[in-house]
C-alpha cells in the first residue's frame, strides 16, 4: 500500500469518526428537545 492510499484511508476514518460524534451529539440533544427538526435533518444527512 502506498502513502497516498494510506492517507486516503486515514482521512476516511477521521471523517467517519467525526460523523459518528456529531450524530451521537444530535441524539443526546434529542433526548431533551424531542421536536427539533434541524437535529433530525442533520442525523439523516449524516446517514446518507
Amino acid at each position: 500500500m502506498d502513502d497516498f492510499e494510506i492517507e486516503l484511508k486515514r482521512g476516511f476514518i477521521e471523517e467517519a469518526e467525526q460523523m459518528l460524534i456529531d450524530t451521537e451529539q444530535c441524539f443526546l440533544q434529542l433526548e431533551s428537545v424531542t421536536d427539533n427538526l434541524s437535529l433530525i435533518e442533520k442525523i439523516f444527512r449524516v446517514a446518507q
